[in-house]
């Protein structure tokens, strides 16, 4: 079982048993001898081997699920942003207790797709190629064909995730993911960002539930701001799979050829954008990925205000609007569903849906649940 976790974690990072060794100060003979079962490293060893991959040595003694833990394991955010993310732990245990108590538990309906031989993580065509066959595979499971999506969330609610959004400002974090075999699946979408680079770190971590969800990773942060490229190949195979499954290349070719018959300009990044539901960043990157613009060209774009150019287009813009902070409707549904058979107090009501009595009592009275 150590072993095992040690070599999927080890070929997820495109890591080899001899670059693992010397991190750890081992032979890669040892390395290997432990992947395979024939040797148990020391406390010691096995701590060093678990720094490697920003985990706790517990990890790889533990058959039991980590049970949210996971989503803790970081030190690339601030303490503030812990705190948010034991926020997101602690309703996430809320959210399954509401499952458990109302007997409407949520299992995962999605498969797992397995991972990329890891001989081709350090080849950037071939890693496309595996991400891009990945995101059309799922978006023909799912009967999406070439269309834009327009609901991410709901459409991952009912591939057994549970999305939460939560206002984190100033963060760098802009999404995570958990997973227990027991519990199933949720994510976290930092709701203070634009409406498009949501729906870009949701898809992101959409991958992560179809072909992750039983390994175990730490809380990441999704790059879809230019800042630069994911360094972990399982982060890259994300971002990778989200433009694919968001922008599908048949879709975004026919519409550059209605839109932009002699070049693409800002106006024509933005009804792409638009059309695609993802940010202008995002859109831009894509464009680039594809060939139809190029690094100078993305330079140039990449300083014009897109909100300036949307709302002289069409008197809107979604890129500066902050969405406020909302339960799921799934969650508040079934809160109310454990109050009304019983299985909850309304005190135990008020403070799961985080409302005080007062304004609990109105909106009960007005949904017709009391007197």
């Amino acid at each position: 079982m150590i072993g095992e976790k040690i070599k999927s974690l080890r070929e997820s990072e495109a890591l080899t048993q001899e670059e693992i060794a010397v991190k750890v100060g081992v032979s890669k003979e040892f390395i290997s001898m432990v992947e395979s079962g024939k040797r148990n490293p020391s406390l010691e060893v096995l701590s060093k081997i678990a720094s490697v991959f920003s985990k706790e040595a517990s990890y790889f003694m533990d058959t039991k699920r980590e049970d949210f833990a996971l989503a803790l394991r970081t030190a690339q955010i601030n303490e503030k942003d812990k705190e948010e993310i034991r926020k997101f732990k602690e309703f996430c245990e809320d959210y399954y207790f509401l499952e458990e108590a109302t007997g409407e538990i949520l299992h995962p309906i999605a498969p797992i797709y397995p991972d990329p031989p890891s001989s081709i993580l350090s080849n950037f065509s071939q890693t496309y190629q595996y991400s891009e066959k990945l995101a059309l595979d799922e978006r023909r499971r799912l009967s999406l064909g070439e269309e834009p999506i327009r609901d991410i969330f709901l459409l991952m609610e009912t591939q057994g995730v549970r999305v939460v959004r939560m206002n984190m400002e100033e963060s760098p974090v802009d999404g995570a993911f958990i997973y227990s075999r027991d519990k199933g699946a949720f994510m976290l979408i930092n709701s203070s960002q634009s409406k498009g680079r949501q729906f870009f770190t949701a898809a992101h971590e959409y991958c992560h539930y179809l072909k992750d969800r039983e390994k175990g990773y730490p809380i990441c942060q999704v790059i879809t701001n230019g800042s630069g490229e994911p360094k972990k190949p399982i982060e890259r195979i994300a971002n990778l799979f989200a433009a694919n499954f968001l922008m599908p290349e048949a879709s975004v070719s026919k519409l550059v050829s209605l839109y932009a018959k002699n070049r693409l300009e800002a106006k024509e990044v933005v009804q792409l954008k638009r059309y695609f539901g993802v940010s202008y960043q995002a859109m831009i990157y894509r464009l680039k990925d594809l060939g139809y613009i190029r690094r100078p060209k993305l330079e140039k774009l990449l300083q014009i205000d897109p909100a300036t150019v949307e709302e002289a287009l069409f008197g809107f813009t979604e890129e500066r609007v902050k969405q406020p902070d909302r339960l799921p409707e799934i969650y508040c549904k079934l809160a109310v569903q454990a109050y009304t058979q019983g299985k909850i107090s309304f005190e135990k009501l008020a403070e799961l849906l985080k409302v005080d009595s007062f304004e609990l009592i109105e909106r009960l009275s007005k949904g017709g649940f009391i007197q």
